[in-house]
């Protein structure tokens, strides 16, 4: 990805992205085509603007920036970098395997897989190296140069308008751009493979706009079943979680246990991403500040009940570090010391 500070005059007629201080310039595909131009690598891709390939015409499919696959049949001695794109990105890997990443995370893709970028998102392909594979990809501009704009899909696009926005809204709200094992897109790009490498004199443009909207057509549906998969998925882990939370805190030995996040999150069977953020739908609290609250309220039952533990001995059973420790913190919590808190208890 190119990044130039606002009010520098740009050297380039690329499109640019306005985001806060910076400018952001979208890919120029140079590591590829070096690649492709010492034939360590096979490309054919129809494109328009800085992308490489032949050329698409004036007047077809307005707002297709790109489409195209590669082939490489060895190990690459470079990766894509960061970059981004100034539309809206699907890729799909049909064999080998390669690492696709984001700002978020690292996934290696697998034949079947399929990956989804909204406008000036950042990814790289490889990490940091290409492996074998053949890999596809579709990129349609749909007008965003800055943050919150509207997102305008070309008018050739046959799906209706509220199923546009909900494509739309669909995309922004990922978790992921990674989907596994997408069958009928890999068709989809395989015929527009086969499209591609059919030769310039035998392109049907019909054929092109349609085979590009089916992988349109079939993202939205992948994207519901997603969303449909996500949210019984989503409740099989709260139950899960919770029955994990219940365990913890019903276990005098275990809610004393030196539990760090990441051995919380490991126990669960969940990583810590997902771990915090089922532990906030069911607690709305972090899962550390949740086991502290848990263990606040098992010493105060303990300084009611057991009147001849001392304060330091709550505290250790209740997995606190130190008696001082304890206190400052039973303080915040009930607004009185431990011992006051017992005397009170007691007169009550």
């Amino acid at each position: 990805m190119s990044v130039e500070k606002v009010g520098t005059l740009a050297t380039s007629k690329l499109p640019q992205y306005e985001d806060g201080e910076t400018i952001l310039l979208p890919d120029r595909c140079e590591n590829i085509l070096a690649s492709v131009a010492a034939g360590k690598v096979r490309m054919e891709a129809l494109s328009r603007g800085h992308y490489p390939g032949a050329r698409l015409p004036r007047g077809v499919m307005p707002g297709l920036k790109t489409v195209g696959f590669f082939h490489a049949d060895r190990e690459q001695h470079w990766g894509t970098g960061w970059h981004c794109n100034e539309g809206i990105e699907v890729s799909y890997v049909e064999k080998g395997h390669v690492d696709f990443v984001t700002d978020k995370e690292t996934h290696q893709l697998e034949p079947g897989d399929a990956t989804v970028t909204w406008p000036w998102q950042r990814h790289c392909l490889g990490n940091p190296n290409i492996s074998p594979t053949r890999f596809y990809w579709l990129t349609i501009d749909v007008g965003v140069r800055r943050r919150g704009e509207h997102w305008r899909w070309p008018q050739w696009m046959v799906l209706r308008p509220e199923e546009r926005d909900e494509l739309t809204r669909r995309v922004m709200n990922l978790d992921g751009p990674v989907f596994h094992g997408v069958a009928d897109l890999g068709r989809c790009f395989q015929r527009i493979g086969d499209f591609l490498a059919a030769g310039e004199g035998e392109h049907s443009w019909a054929l092109l706009t349609v085979l590009i909207n089916e992988v349109f057509a079939i993202l939205l549906e992948q994207l519901r079943r997603e969303t449909a998969h996500e949210k019984d998925s989503h409740r099989l882990s709260l139950d899960v979680v919770g029955r994990f939370w219940r365990n913890v805190v019903e276990r005098e030995e275990s809610l004393a246990s030196p539990w760090t996040l990441a051995e919380l999150a490991r126990r669960c069977g969940f990583g810590v991403t997902q771990f915090v953020h089922h532990t906030q739908s069911l607690t709305n609290s972090a899962p550390m500040h949740y086991l502290r609250q848990c263990r606040l309220r098992r010493a105060a039952r303990l300084l009611h009940d057991d009147r001849h533990a001392t304060i330091t001995e709550v505290a250790m059973r209740c997995g606190f570090s130190s008696g001082q420790h304890f206190a400052r913190l039973f303080r915040q919590q009930f607004g009185l010391s431990p011992q006051t808190y017992r005397w009170s208890k007691s007169e009550g």
